[in-house]
């Protein structure tokens, strides 16, 4: 999977993971969708990927 990530889309990656904020709260602001948004989460989670 690749996808491109926007400073807006890492920051509220960083701030969802930190728990701050709810995904639906940030659902709209997000360039991608809801399967991609768990699927980066896990990886960021497993460190698979860095932000």
């Amino acid at each position: 999977m690749r996808i491109k990530l926007n400073e807006i889309d890492k920051e509220l990656l960083k701030r969802y993971i930190k728990k701050e904020v709810k995904y639906k709260d940030i659902k709209d602001n997000l360039s991608f969708r809801k399967t991609s948004f768990y699927k980066i989460v896990n990886e960021i989670k497993e460190q698979r990927i860095s932000i």
